[in-house]
Formats: structure tokens, C-alpha cells, sequence
């Protein structure tokens, strides 16, 4: 009896390849998400750091600004201290500007009558005037985080800064 020449693969080789193939792939995929995972958890732990800094940034050109075209007998720059958080309000440009810590922990910024959340997870607003053209201004969070073995860690932060602030005069 003559053999003849396989010219192919077999439908169980061919079934083999296609399940390592299936096995391999998914270890990777699973592997990918688990890295994509870790690393969103990394930047939603950045975005309020950033976004409390951005709003410092904003508070500290404000201030920089206040009394700026301003008409005469207008307050440009009031501190109003509250016990947990101060209320900020700026004048320039003919336009109140006012920052403060909501009961949610929200730095709210509020432009005349509109009010936009600009940071996250604030738990007070300080403001302090150094000298006659200096403030201080001292942004505090508070952020909670569950730890692997069923305990809330308190994580807080305050960022400053020192404005110096134009010459009224």
C-alpha cells in the first residue's frame, strides 16, 4: 500500500493552534488592562492635584490684577475669614470675582452671577494679607482612599503661594 503526501494541516492542528493562540492573547489583553488600570488610578489621583493647582494659578492672576480699571470707591481685593475656609472677593475690570469653599469641598469661582466648580476635593481657602501689597493664599485638600486591607486612608495636601499685588497708589 502506497502512503501518499500530506499536503495541509489537519483540522485538530489546526484547532490546537487556534485555542495557544487564544490562550496567549488573553494573558496579554489581561495583562494591557491591568497596566491601563493602574495607571488611571495614578492620573484621577493627578487630576485633583493639577486641577487645585490651576486653580491657584487663577486665584494668584486675580489678585495680581485686582483694582485694575477699577472705578473709584470700589474695594479691589476683600478677605472675608470664616472658620473653615475664607471668602476671596476681587474687583478689576469693572468685574467681581469671588472664590470660596463650598459645604461639598468645591473651590467655587464666581463671576458675577455665574459660579463654575474649578477644583475638587478643596477642604479650605486661607487667605492672609502679608503687607500692603502681598497676600498669602493657602489651598487645602483632603482626599480618602481605600487600602487593601479595608482601611480609609486620609490623604491631605496644601499648596501656597504669596501674591504680590499691583501698586494702587
Amino acid at each position: 500500500m502506497r502512503k501518499t503526501a500530506q499536503n495541509g494541516f489537519s483540522l485538530i492542528q489546526l484547532l490546537l493552534v487556534i485555542v495557544m493562540i487564544s490562550v496567549i492573547s488573553t494573558a496579554f489583553w489581561n495583562l494591557q488592562i491591568s497596566r491601563t488600570e493602574a495607571s488611571y488610578a495614578g492620573y484621577r489621583g493627578g487630576t485633583t492635584e493639577s486641577s487645585v493647582k490651576m486653580a491657584l494659578e487663577d486665584i494668584k492672576y486675580h489678585i495680581g490684577l485686582a483694582g485694575y480699571d477699577l472705578e473709584k470707591g470700589k474695594k479691589p481685593l476683600k478677605i472675608v475669614k470664616g472658620d473653615k475656609s475664607d471668602r476671596l472677593t476681587i474687583w478689576h475690570n469693572d468685574v467681581c470675582f469671588e472664590f470660596y469653599v463650598d459645604k461639598n469641598d468645591n473651590l467655587i469661582k464666581k463671576i458675577e452671577n455665574t459660579e463654575k466648580i474649578i477644583a475638587e476635593n478643596v477642604n479650605s481657602l486661607k487667605t492672609t494679607k502679608v503687607d500692603h501689597d502681598r497676600v498669602a493664599v493657602t489651598l487645602s485638600t483632603v482626599s480618602m482612599m481605600d487600602n487593601d486591607q479595608d482601611k480609609i486612608e486620609t490623604l491631605s495636601k496644601s499648596y501656597s503661594t504669596v501674591v504680590e499685588m499691583r501698586n494702587l497708589l
